[in-house]
């Protein structure tokens, strides 16, 4: 009898815990809750030129996805269809349930037109120390040198061989093309850009005391700045004791070790891609910018 009334009284705790084991154990999270928070939008920024479409997609969900732009003069949107109209900015927002998913879309003007109505001058306005000049407008390429979806246009001169020639680039702002800056290159007739460091590539040797050097120069905004440089030569004019320098410009650089020198240029001057400039003819105009 003790044996049985031992035995009832396990059952009862065992009955007991299992009763309070679902108030101790975390609430699973619901399938709703967990679906929101992998709902995403495809872009969170985008920078377009007027007239360009782009599609937004909203990942994560088949809900419904209501659409709406902050500023419908700049660019509307429609199903995730968003086109630019004019320059500016806008907020285009995918609403789904009571989440709400944004993407900041900048406009820019038309660089097509912008360009091609600079280059059929035949000359360009520039500015140095001196103020304001202007230069014939030779040849010309297109590069998107801070990779934001707008080319640049950038324009050189006319050179002779083994000289510096000059290299003049724009890009566009407020419906105009604005002048960034300038960089010089020696005896290459060639466009080269280093897309990993979103750089322009130059390069030179020089007289008298010997050597070579490089440079590379960046777009912030719309000025044109030199990001990496690095010289090899002679210490002074006969001299044949080597020295080199590494730093952001020709101003901006001091002496360094050989091997110093050589990792800066395995690391920032290796892998250039080069690219031709066109004739400024009106039929490269119409090829390249309609």
């Amino acid at each position: 009898m003790k044996q049985l009334r031992k035995a009832m009284g396990c059952l009862w705790l065992v009955l007991a815990l299992a009763l309070l084991l679902p108030s101790v154990v975390p609430e699973a999270i619901p399938a709703s809750r967990a679906e929101a928070a992998s709902v995403k939008l495809s872009k969170t920024k985008e920078t377009l030129t007027v007239g360009q479409k782009y599609t937004l997609s909203v990942k994560g969900t088949k809900a419904k996805v209501t659409w709406s732009s902050s500023n419908k003069k700049v660019a509307t949107v429609s199903k995730g269809v968003v086109k630019a109209k004019k320059e500016g900015t806008a907020v285009i927002t995918a609403k789904v349930g009571k989440k709400k998913l944004t993407c900041k879309v900048t406009v820019r003007g038309n660089y097509k037109a912008i360009y091609r109505a600079t280059l059929e001058k035949g000359t360009i306005t520039y500015s140095d120390r001196s103020g304001k000049r202007t230069a014939k407008a030779g040849s010309f390429a297109l590069l998107d040198i801070d990779q934001n979806g707008v080319p640049e246009l950038i324009v050189k001169d006319t050179e002779a061989s083994g000289t510096f020639s000059s290299r003049y680039i724009y890009t566009v702002k407020s419906g105009k093309a604005v002048y960034c800056g300038t960089y010089n290159v020696r005896g290459d007739k060639y466009l080269y850009y280093n897309k990993k460091y979103k750089a322009l590539y130059s390069w030179w040797w020089t007289n008298g005391v010997g050597g070579s050097g490089a440079q590379l120069f960046r777009l912030s905004g719309s000025a044109v700045k030199p990001y990496q440089y690095v010289w090899e030569g002679g210490e002074s004019f006969g001299s044949s004791k080597w020295v080199y320098y590494y730093g952001t410009s020709a101003e901006n650089c001091k002496k360094v070790s050989k091997s110093k020198y050589l990792s800066m240029v395995k690391k920032y001057f290796k892998g250039q891609k080069e690219y031709s400039f066109i004739d400024n003819t009106a039929a490269n105009r119409m090829k390249k910018l309609g």
